[in-house]
């Protein structure tokens, strides 16, 4: 199945947030595009129709396998498939960093949130070392409004870390 690329004309916002996210994140910027196409659209943003002011630029993305999938699923009865596009992008940018996070990464919050409950060691990935570590807190960092994990080693940003076992 050849992948498809998708440009569509977005508020320069969009494309802002998105390249800030990506760079918080530290995923390309087509994985993003991917996982906001899926998450957000299931999320039914269909109704929400908010336009933005700012100087109109182009997003382009390849879609990767299942999202391409799940692009001619959800696009077959839509009409005019750009303005169902630009509303996705459009409701996920309109969101606070700290949901736009936890509604990405869902699962490694819940995991992180397990293991805070349970005040169980958790084995991590930051940068180049490995860490066993209790967390302590989950929390919306103040300067960033990005999620913030308090742990027994340290204060780290969740994207910053990758969860072993």
């Amino acid at each position: 199945m050849c992948k498809k690329r998708i440009k569509i004309m977005v508020s320069k916002l969009v494309l802002d947030i998105l390249n800030r996210d990506s760079k918080h994140f530290n995923i390309a910027r087509e994985r993003l595009c991917n996982e906001v196409l899926i998450i957000f659209s299931i999320k039914n943003v269909q109704g929400i129709a908010r336009e933005e002011l700012d100087e109109k630029v182009y997003l382009q993305f390849t879609l990767n396998q299942s999202s391409s999938e799940y692009y001619g699923v959800i696009c077959k009865d839509i009409d005019d498939e750009p303005k169902f596009l630009r509303s996705i992008f459009t409701s996920y940018i309109h969101l606070n960093p700290f949901y736009r996070e936890s509604t990405l990464f869902k699962d490694k919050l819940i995991v992180l949130k397990d293991y805070c409950i349970r005040k169980e060691r958790i084995h991590i990935s930051i940068g180049n070392s490995f860490e066993a570590v209790f967390i302590e807190e989950i929390k919306r960092c103040q300067l960033t409004d990005y999620i913030k994990l308090e742990t027994s080693k340290g204060e780290f940003y969740m994207n910053e870390l990758r969860i072993i076992y």
